[in-house]
């Protein structure tokens, strides 16, 4: 590994293929950080900032087959191009990675993954158009109701929906901008699917809509008959009023045993805090509360 975190192997050949020593200070790796929640280093995010640098990394990624996206596929799953001075467009990188192949190539490689942590820029890579971000998506009829999912349906090819067909636990930050992923998950019946962990802004995202949106997506996603375990983790709230929020009083509804809640512990919900542990099952220590009590 070099000093930005990259693999030392695609360190070397940037390296080979960009001169500027600018160029290559622009690569940089950092954690999966998502507004100022803990989370795990699952995934790591490639941050581009310029175009030279932009295009090193494109060009070594269309070149390479597949065993090379399984191996790495935690170090790029994730591409972050820099707000460029010169506006130019944040999805430049992810229109060169559409070319030869290469999103596939990276859709398979996270198909090997069980676990998969799943940052909203990896859903908007794989399963969105380039245009196409989480404030521009719309609501449309779901057969319950209406909940977000991405304009024209484009998650429903099945070239991305096997990237999640061996998925069993699928951690979902922000969980608004992946509700279209996850209706994808419950339309196709997957049979693999065993847990499902969503991460929200509470209550700054929480409006009566969002209730009724969330309400909605938990009752298709407890459906799956496969599915054992669901959890909502909540930041901006103590573990002490979990059990007396709005959010635990509509999921306790449901009666449901596999629907847990719990808050992230206030030491680690702050910008200068983050979670460091790579465990897949880094939830757990957020002391999950049952929605519902099969004895009580």
């Amino acid at each position: 590994m070099t000093g930005r975190g990259l693999p030392r192997e695609m360190w070397d050949e940037i390296v080979d293929r960009v001169e500027s020593s600018a160029d290559l200070a622009s690569l940089a790796t950092t954690n999966s950080g998502f507004y100022s929640v803990a989370m795990p280093r699952l995934y790591k995010t490639v941050v581009v900032r310029t175009p030279r640098g932009r295009c090193a990394l494109a060009l070594i990624l269309l070149s390479k087959p597949i065993e090379f996206f399984v191996k790495h596929v935690r170090h790029f799953a994730i591409l972050n191009p820099a707000r460029d001075p010169k506006k130019e467009c944040p999805w430049k990188l992810v229109d060169d990675l559409r070319r030869d192949n290469t999103l596939p190539k990276l859709a398979r490689a996270l198909s090997a993954v069980r676990s998969l942590f799943a940052h909203p820029s990896i859903l908007r890579i794989l399963f969105s158009r380039p245009e196409f971000t989480p404030t521009s998506l719309r609501h449309v009829s779901s057969e319950r109701g209406n909940y977000n999912v991405a304009p024209e349906s484009e998650f429903a090819r099945a070239a991305w929906l096997r990237a999640f067909a061996s998925v069993t636990r699928f951690v979902v930050h922000e969980w608004c901008t992946a509700t279209w992923a996850l209706a994808a998950l419950v339309a196709n019946s997957s049979s693999s699917l065993r847990e499902v962990v969503l991460i929200s802004r509470y209550p700054s995202s929480f409006r009566a809509a969002r209730f009724e949106e969330m309400d909605l997506l938990t009752c298709d996603l407890l459906e799956l008959r496969t599915l054992s375990f669901m959890l909502h983790v909540v930041t901006g709230l103590s573990s002490d009023a979990v059990r007396h929020c709005h959010l635990f009083t509509v999921l306790a509804r449901h009666r449901d045993a596999r629907l847990h809640m719990a808050a992230i512990p206030a030491r680690l919900d702050g910008p200068e805090e983050s979670w460091t542990d790579d465990a897949v099952d880094w939830y757990a220590t957020f002391a999950p509360v049952p929605t519902y009590d099969v004895d009580g």
